[in-house]
């Protein structure tokens, strides 16, 4: 495992990600707030001072993480449909309506490629969750 350090924006995800898929074990501590995630007045934060690009950059290698380390199939779509319908979502509000014309285009000519490599698995296309 290596911590992705050339991605401007989410670089912790793909990192995380992979240590749960290689987890034999996870602990859930809830006893405690281990995390904070505060963003900066001036919003200096990295995630916010990254280019629409580089976000995408980061969302394509959780993608990618997620394609190498869980088999086809519901896992992988669940996870997958997170990326898509979360962070990927995201990059088209008010930010993406700011852009020129032609990066408009190339920006969802890189959203298409992701969406379409990480298509249901047939046996959970149609899947719909059962409480019990």
């Amino acid at each position: 495992m290596r911590f992705r350090e050339e991605l401007p924006a989410y670089s912790d995800g793909p990192f995380v990600l992979e240590a749960f898929f290689r987890a034999r074990r996870i602990s859930v501590l809830a006893d405690y707030d281990y995390y904070f995630l505060v963003a900066r007045a001036d919003r200096g934060n990295i995630t916010y001072s990254s280019t629409l690009g580089d976000r995408l950059r980061g969302i394509a290698a959780g993608i990618e993480v997620t394609v190498r380390c869980a088999p086809p199939g519901d896992v992988r779509d669940r996870v997958n449909s997170r990326h898509l319908r979360g962070d990927l979502a995201n990059l088209f509000r008010a930010e993406f309506l700011e852009l020129a014309r032609p990066e408009q285009r190339a920006l969802c000519a890189d959203a298409r490629r992701w969406c379409g490599s990480t298509s249901p698995t047939p046996s959970s296309a149609g899947a719909t969750r059962r409480s019990g």
